[in-house]
């Protein structure tokens, strides 16, 4: 998973994940990004 071009600061990435049987998984990642 790549994600570019977020501008500086907290964001919250939100995924669904689902199978061919229909199984769902949710996951969220608390992300922080700062200036290098």
């Amino acid at each position: 998973l790549a994600i570019e071009d977020l501008d500086q600061g907290e964001h919250i990435i939100a995924l669904r994940i689902k199978d061919d049987v229909g199984n769902t998984m949710y996951k969220t990642f608390d992300i922080d990004i700062t200036k290098n």
